[in-house]
């Protein structure tokens, strides 16, 4: 099914350009799709057209300094806390206050902590192969990766140009796909075509920003907020997800009261590409017991 996207532009909490597009029935119940870092939308090609086939109102728009989104003026400004007062902005401009928020992998973290600071614009959660907070610590199963992000951060910055070039010349050279194929994908599932616009995107991006971005969700923590959580959660988890090992989120469903949990056994991060029909199945299955289809 081909989605009719209408496409805008709109300002972030501090006035940053910001892309978002939105398809289905406006009088549907919103979903918002909130990315992982680095991503533009790739992650969601099979379940948003499967939304909007059942009747939802799908809304997904691109972080700061990704995608079509600007970088912020203040380079200080990427912290998950300016990612969640983005979405809020988003949704208090559209006028959404039932909506249900989607997020993979960072996006877990954007939406609990947008739930957070304003509950009442959020009817349910569906977090999908993520973790609550610090993934840094947990990356690969140990911290290896929160050692290095700063001395990536610090390398980003003195190469500069150069930097950045390389940084293109490796993600457009394949060599990326291969790799994933041969270690975190599930290269029996995966379309590489899927995964291909994923890396193409990244090659666009300052490799700069995006090691901010990721050292902010390193530092990020919502795991206090689970407890907390009062809504309909749904949670999906990947048995070979080496980004956001699957105990993190069996740990998030024992924190949230009455929440669904799923896990698919030979998924990895990716999942939502390696498993179409059945994330697809979940998700849906979920906004069918909510009642969520129409207002």
């Amino acid at each position: 099914m081909r989605i009719d996207w209408t496409e805008e532009t709109f300002g972030g909490c501090d006035g940053t350009a910001l892309f978002r597009r939105h398809a289905g029935d406006p009088a549907g119940r919103p979903v918002v799709l909130c990315d992982g870092v680095g991503c533009d939308g790739y992650i969601w090609r099979y379940l948003a057209p499967e939304l909007v086939r059942q009747g939802c109102r799908v809304v997904h728009w691109q972080y700061r300094a990704h995608g079509f989104s600007q970088a912020p003026a203040d380079p200080t400004r990427l912290q998950l806390s300016d990612l969640a007062e983005d979405l809020l902005v988003l949704l208090r401009d559209m006028d959404l206050s039932d909506a249900l928020l989607v997020g993979h992998s960072m996006g877990v973290q954007v939406v609990l902590e947008a739930w957070s600071r304003d509950p009442q614009r959020v009817s349910a959660l569906a977090l999908l192969f993520g973790s609550a907070g610090r993934p840094l610590d947990t990356f690969g199963g140990d911290d290896r990766l929160a050692r290095w992000v700063p001395v990536m951060r610090q390398l980003a910055r003195r190469m500069g140009k150069r930097g950045r070039a390389v940084w293109r010349g490796l993600l457009h050279s394949r060599l990326s796909l291969l790799v994933g194929l041969a270690t975190e994908l599930n290269a029996q599932r995966i379309r590489p075509s899927d995964f291909v616009p994923y890396l193409d995107t990244l090659a666009e991006m300052d490799p700069v920003h995006f090691v901010d971005t990721v050292w902010a969700a390193g530092q990020h923590d919502a795991r206090a907020l689970l407890e907390e959580i009062d809504l309909p959660t749904l949670i999906l988890a990947a048995g070979r997800d080496g980004f956001t090992p699957p105990r993190l989120s069996q740990a998030m469903a024992a924190q949230v009261p009455d929440s669904v949990f799923c896990v698919f056994e030979e998924a990895s991060h990716a999942a939502p590409l390696e498993f179409p029909d059945e994330v697809n199945e979940q998700v849906t299955a979920f906004i069918d017991s909510l009642g969520l289809k129409a207002r």
